[in-house]
């Protein structure tokens, strides 16, 4: 029940950031936008234009019309007349503008000025694509004339940047047109803010997870990365964007770069799951991509490109990759069946799909852009966020768990340690060598030196959970020997067969073994006995004997206090976790004890 209540609790908690920070963060945008100018509650009112055009090179002057059909191969465009209605002095006229140079004038006194090589920076050919506002200086009647000037840069902007400048004319003030952007796209403003915000909180928090010692699985941090570019772009559209931010041409340049980076992210993203030979088609589509975009940064640095200029090669990039990709996923999923990709494959190939179609879009325009591609990138980031989250979810309880592991081996070394620091045997050494110093200082002296090293060593082996030499571990065990042998004398005998030293082990391996011999074996009978120590090695095994001739006990009992068994038991448990040995135990009563570790060869690394 606690790991449940927790989970949950995490759950709320990431829930509760998610819809704080969309509310207050959608909040500070909506309230930018809503008193954007004027505080005025009008209404956006569209406008017609009357009047005649005539193309760049030609004399001959055609009726104008919003739709300007037989204008869309032509570089410039001038158009003269009224609108459909009277315009009063103070009301603001709103157009939009995409990529071109935009003059209008009245009565031949010039109104307004957009675009001109002198006021866009010398690397780009326009200066993006921004509304525009103007005042109407006076009361404008249908015998008032009016002139507007358009031209573009971009032979593939033509006919779209003319219509729609001529569908977005309209009046009213900045409040109204701001309500009237959010009206038509709050389903990509709120989703992009909910979802670039989300992606955020995703990467900080499998960043401070990382932090802890979790370990997070590079997916979760490249699908965060995919998320905030994408939905940066999707933020950065000029259409509200630019009522936020003036400088159109640096939204011109970020537009192209946050669309390439995101492919990039998506192909690491899926290329982090592949295990076959997809893998090296993903890693080859990945470089591709990258090196677009290192190409498209040089070459617009010289300024031989821009942002606007880039598209078309753009969408024939990204759609050769989303091609590549669905390749990928299919032959990944359906042939080779090395990953179970079913939280991807439907909203991955969904949105690869829309992608597609996205893509023909841009080329022939049978439908208004995003309709298809924004859906499916929502199924895609929910579908995504849903997978990650739980992939977070395992990594924290993976992490409980190791963690609570890692405690238990720290209890465990401690209960070890101290269970050899044992006061009767720290009164007796003490007292031994205090009887040394008035009867023979110099052996006193060497006593006191192995009790200080004996203590060094238990303290050491608090703090070291790694695997140490097995030399190491025998000076431990000497230096206890040493100090046991002073109290007893000739009631213990030692002997030594090491026959193979080169392995390591886990540290207070051999010396519990060694005290259990001599405390509760040898010195339980009057006269003592003999303990034995041997080690040998066969091709892939270390085998470690240690025998006494004490009183032995029954296996199925833990001894007179229980302690036998509790530190045979520690020692074979960290031998299991820690190097994958085993512990064999065989006893007698009044016959003795032998106790084996066998241990795979680990030799100490030069």
């Amino acid at each position: 029940m606690k790991k449940i209540q927790v989970n949950l609790s995490l759950k709320q908690r990431l829930l509760l950031l998610l819809i704080l920070a969309a509310v207050i963060l959608s909040g500070i945008i909506i309230v930018r936008l809503i008193p954007y100018g004027s505080q005025c509650k009008t209404e956006i009112a569209p406008l017609g234009f009357v009047g005649t055009y005539h193309t760049d090179g030609s004399e001959t002057s055609h009726p104008a019309d919003n739709k300007l059909v037989s204008a869309f191969q032509s570089k410039g465009i001038v158009m003269q007349g009224y609108f459909n209605r009277p315009l009063l002095k103070g009301e603001h006229l709103f157009f939009l503008m995409e990529y071109m140079e935009v003059h209008i004038s009245l009565n031949g006194t010039p109104l307004f000025s957009f675009g001109t090589e002198e006021s866009r920076s010398p690397l780009v050919r326009s200066s993006g694509m921004s509304w525009g506002s103007l005042v109407i200086p006076e009361d404008v009647s249908s015998a008032d004339e009016w002139t507007i000037e358009l031209s573009s840069k971009y032979q593939n902007n033509y006919y779209s940047a003319y219509r729609d400048f001529m569908d977005s004319l309209q009046t009213g003030d900045s409040g109204a047109l701001a309500r009237s952007i959010m009206q038509k796209y709050w389903f990509y403003i709120i989703g992009g803010l909910v979802f670039f915000f989300l992606s955020i909180l995703l990467f900080l928090f499998a960043l401070a997870l990382s932090v802890q010692g979790i370990a997070i699985h590079p997916s979760v941090y490249l699908f965060s990365s995919f998320a905030m570019t994408s939905c940066f772009w999707i933020l950065l559209s000029p259409e509200y964007s630019t009522l936020l931010f003036e400088n159109t041409a640096l939204i011109m340049q970020l537009e192209p770069l946050c669309i390439l980076s995101s492919g990039v992210f998506l192909a690491a993203y899926l290329g982090s799951f592949m295990q076959t030979k997809a893998k090296r088609i993903n890693n080859i589509t990945t470089a591709f991509l990258l090196l677009f975009i290192v190409g498209f940064l040089i070459l617009q640095l010289m300024g031989f490109t821009d942002g606007y200029e880039v598209r078309t090669a753009m969408v024939i990039v990204l759609g050769l990759a989303a091609l590549a990709e669905t390749g990928e996923i299919l032959y990944e999923e359906f042939l080779c069946r090395k990953h179970d990709f079913r939280f991807l494959m439907v909203p991955g190939l969904l949105f690869l799909f829309t992608a597609l179609w996205e893509f023909l879009n841009y080329a022939f325009e049978w439908f208004p852009p995003g309709r298809l591609l924004f859906p499916g990138f929502i199924l895609l980031m929910a579908a995504q966020l849903i997978h990650a989250i739980r992939y977070i979810r395992s990594a924290i309880l993976m992490g409980l768990k190791t963690q609570k592991l890692e405690n238990e081996l720290t209890q465990n070394r401690i209960s070890i340690m101290l269970s050899q620091i044992q006061p009767h045997f720290l009164y007796n050494s003490l007292l031994s060598i205090k009887q040394l110093c008035d009867t023979q200082p110099r052996k006193a002296s060497v006593a006191l030196e192995h009790f200080s090293y004996f203590l060094r060593g238990s303290l050491n082996s608090l703090s070291d959970t790694r695997l140490i030499p097995f030399e190491k571990e025998l000076s431990h065990v000497r230096d206890y020997l040493y100090l046991e042998k002073m109290r007893f004398e000739e009631r213990l005998n030692i002997e030594w067969d090491i026959t193979f030293s080169d392995f390591l082990l886990p540290p207070l391996t051999l010396q519990p073994i060694v005290e259990n011999a001599i405390r509760y074996g040898i010195t339980e009978r009057e006269d003592g006995g003999t303990l034995r120590i041997h080690s040998s090695r066969t091709l892939e095994w270390v085998r470690i004997t240690v025998t006494d001739d004490g009183v032995g006990f029954s296996e199925n009992e833990s001894g007179t206090d229980g302690r036998i068994h509790i530190g045979l038991n520690n020692v074979r448990w960290r031998l299991e976790n820690q190097c994958g040995g085993t512990l064999q135990l065989e006893s007698r009563p009044e016959t003795g004890t032998k106790v084996s570790i066998i241990l795979p060869v680990k030799e100490v690394p030069e």
